[in-house]
């Protein structure tokens, strides 16, 4: 897609770890706001996790107040997923067995997310946290047959998917690259105030303030709660 046609769609992250663990696995993001179109280096959530700094090209330059779905609280900037270029079909036809998917039955163009998925690469959604398992074609029904399997292990199939890997009533659901985050859990936490150099600085409810100077003598200013790895 041209860039400079590239409109808002909202992403399916729901917290920033498993955006930050996309960008890891290789996902590419952009920042689109106006003319100007930048790839993300860096995901950086605020303290409180709802919204996160983001970086692009050098070490301090970013955009504040990202939301996990690409929207952005103070301006008209957006993140969206780079579309990956798709390889020559032969290349496809050579991965394909005719056990699983006829090629000249298929009326539509090679996509990502099934060269990537063929050639080894690992899918989820994060809405539902199920991980891609199998993935077929339906013989004569111009239906593609996506089998998920959740987290108890449980096996589904589903045909609600298009073959570029997006849900076709639900975007949340759409599918995203890369390995099934970790289980993300809420904790409340206090924020304190370093009593030398004023830096901020939070203890989990449950934790006490260690003997270090500094910070056993730092001042509450504040609570919240935060996401983080269960």
């Amino acid at each position: 897609m041209d860039n400079a046609m590239q409109t808002f769609k909202k992403l399916a992250y729901t917290d920033f770890h498993q955006m930050k663990a996309a960008l890891e696995a290789g996902t590419v993001f952009r920042i689109k706001d106006g003319a100007e179109n930048r790839r993300v280096t860096r995901i950086e959530p605020s303290v409180s996790g709802k919204t996160a700094n983001v970086y692009y090209g050098g070490l301090a330059r970013h955009y504040g107040h990202f939301n996990p779905n690409g929207s952005n609280n103070a301006c008209g900037a957006f993140i969206y997923v780079e579309p990956q270029i798709a390889s020559l079909a032969d290349e496809l036809k050579g991965k394909l067995t005719a056990a699983t998917v006829n090629i000249a039955a298929v009326s539509v163009p090679a996509k990502p997310f099934l060269e990537r998925f063929i050639a080894g690469a690992e899918f989820h959604t994060p809405h539902t946290c199920e991980v891609v398992v199998g993935v077929a074609f339906v013989r004569g029904h111009n239906r593609l047959d996506v089998t998920l399997r959740d987290e108890a292990g449980k096996t589904r199939v589903t045909p609600r998917y298009n073959p570029d890997g997006t849900h076709k009533f639900r975007p949340e659901r759409n599918l995203v690259e890369g390995k099934l985050p970790p289980k993300m859990v809420e904790r409340k936490v206090s924020i304190y105030r370093h009593a030398y150099n004023g830096s901020l600085f939070v203890i989990r409810e449950g934790e006490v303030l260690p003997s270090i100077r500094g910070i056993s003598n730092a001042t509450k200013v504040g609570e919240t709660t935060i996401t983080e790895k269960q």
